[in-house]
């Protein structure tokens, strides 16, 4: 007799599941959003846990080249969300604090399985006016800890009151860390107990994924909660008035993961976590990134070699199966001219140094707009671009934290000096980047790039998602890209360098090389075994 498997429950600020539910900032958001759908594709049994964000993240748009940051309030009941009738309460900072959930299903077309999605909300009309502010923006730094108490102890308080009988909390990043805190009380400070229960996952190693809050500030907020020994279990030594949330959650999980290898090597040299082994399970996406013609095809392949099973759950059927190159160029050549059509229409003039077209070698960068990241290499040297043969058209989209003012004025300059391009060069930015523009780029692109500092990207799943729809990347060796087979220009394309000045000249030779395979149309010739490895290898399931 088979044993039942307790649901996990998973927790983090963001969720990316659609772009009318605007509760993601990033690539964190999305990759929980392909968690969900993939869990219920298989009928794995999940929870999601967040806070019900009323005004989301950011709406974009762009004004004398700048980014202007807009609320995004959006109405959960028209997103298919119920208001539940059980209630949380917590207490911080002195004060009892009542939560209610919205909570919606996330189905499966493939199982016809769902998930659950909860969002917790403090706005409500029993609660002082400064706890019903705690679920109103993504990421607001003024409540930052606020926001991560009302996560880490309500969620399982909630799931609790709800009847979910949760055999793993799996905290995704920090911001949930606290319910280890509240599980020490429930366990009666049995901290083996506490670690059977959780799990936690890293997903930047740089410092601004390493929140980290007065200890004075936490005391005031949930001293009643504090173990004598939170300073071994939440600060490093020298920085003792400093508690750090990830820190927390690698300690008193079972397991602590990195999302790539090489995310893992650099995880484990870092202070925080000496002592803690990071094993490493690779981020995948979810196929719901691949173009609807490319899914088209691949069932009428399949359907044509009379294969049972579906391919969508159990992707290495498709090694049973071979798209010819014509079917495979003439869906990429249809999804080029959709992005194309869509950005000439949307985008405004402002934005475009002029129309785009679908005959130019188009590649794309769609990323938050932050330092490490490195948006603005394609433009560096724009003499270089133009001595490239053919000619190219770059089309950008991202956002930069509304705090950020570093990746905000990268994001100026990529726009202002993009919209010098002339010549052989085009370029358009498209506002407000989310869900649906990423899927359009990353079916349409000829060509994705990842410019990323190496060390400091975790994993990165963008490259795959234009891998399943047959697209190459030209990517640093970071993140997830070194374990991709042939990125010696066979699947892909890697850049590297000791200085900065070395990555630039490397990046733009293996450009040339690109469009030098684009102009004698040997980019697309392996498009099949491009899409074999991305889909075998790195999809979530």
């Amino acid at each position: 007799m088979t044993a039942t498997l307790k649901p996990v429950a998973l927790y983090s600020h963001e969720w990316g599941i659609r772009d009318s539910v605007p509760i993601f900032n990033g690539g964190l958001g999305i990759l929980n959003g392909c968690i969900l759908d993939t869990a219920a594709d298989l009928g794995y049994p999940l929870v999601g846990v967040g806070i019900m964000f009323h005004q989301g993240f950011l709406k974009q748009t762009i004004e004398d080249n700048r980014q202007v940051a807009h609320p995004q309030r959006w109405n959960p009941e028209n997103e298919g969300f119920e208001l539940l009738p059980q209630r949380a309460r917590i207490r911080m900072y002195n004060q009892d604090v009542t939560l209610a959930a919205w909570r919606t299903r996330v189905a499966s077309p493939v199982s016809g399985k769902s998930v659950d999605l909860l969002l917790l909300d403090s706005d409500l009309a029993e609660n002082p006016e400064n706890a019903r502010t705690l679920s109103q923006l993504l990421y607001d730094d003024r409540v930052k800890l606020a926001q991560n108490v009302m996560l880490g102890i309500g969620g399982p308080i909630m799931l609790q009151q709800l009847g979910y009988d949760i055999g793993t909390h799996h905290m995704q990043e920090g911001h949930a860390a606290a319910l280890v805190l509240k599980l020490m009380r429930d366990y009666g400070g049995n901290i083996d107990r506490v670690r059977e229960a959780c799990v936690f996952t890293n997903h930047t190693p740089v410092e601004a994924g390493m929140p980290k809050f007065l200890l004075e500030d936490v005391k005031a907020a949930i001293g009643y909660l504090l173990p004598s020994e939170i300073g071994d279990l939440a600060t490093l030594k020298g920085q003792e008035n400093l508690f750090n949330t990830n820190m927390l959650a690698a300690k008193l999980s079972r397991h602590s993961n990195a999302v790539s290898r090489l995310h893992a090597e650099v995880l484990q040299q870092m202070p925080e976590f000496q002592g803690i082994t990071f094993g490493c399970i690779t981020n995948g996406v979810h196929w719901r990134f691949m173009s609807g013609r490319m899914q088209n095809s691949i069932d009428s392949a399949v359907k044509y070699a009379g294969m049972a099973g579906d391919w969508r759950t159990f992707p290495e059927l498709l090694r049973q199966v071979n798209l010819a190159p014509e079917v495979l160029r003439a869906v990429h050549a249809a999804n080029k001219q959709e992005l194309v059509d869509f950005v000439n229409d949307k985008t405004p003039a402002s934005l475009k140094s002029k129309p785009l077209s679908p005959d130019s070698f188009t590649v794309g960068f769609g990323r938050r707009f932050a330092p490490y990241k490195r948006a603005g290499m394609l433009l560096a040297d724009m003499d270089t671009l133009r001595q490239l043969p053919g000619e190219i058209q770059a089309i950008y989209a991202g956002k930069a934290h509304r705090n950020d003012a570093n990746g905000q004025a990268i994001l100026s300059k990529v726009i202002s000096t993009g919209l010098k391009c002339d010549d052989n060069m085009r370029f358009a930015f498209a506002p407000d980047y989310g869900i649906e523009l990423a899927r359009l780029m990353l079916a349409g692109v000829d060509l994705w790039v990842v410019a990323a500092i190496a060390e400091e990207e975790a994993s990165g799943t963008s490259p795959m998602k234009a891998g399943l729809n047959g697209n190459k990347t030209l990517s640093t060796p970071g993140g997830f890209w070194p374990e991709v087979k042939g990125t010696d220009g066979r699947l892909g394309y890697t850049f590297s360098g000791v200085t900065e000045a070395d990555q630039t000249m490397n990046f733009y030779g293996q450009l040339r090389r690109a469009m030098t395979d684009y102009s004698a149309g040997a980019l697309t010739n392996n498009t099949w075994e491009v899409m074999l490895e991305f889909l075998t290898n790195f999809s979530a399931v």
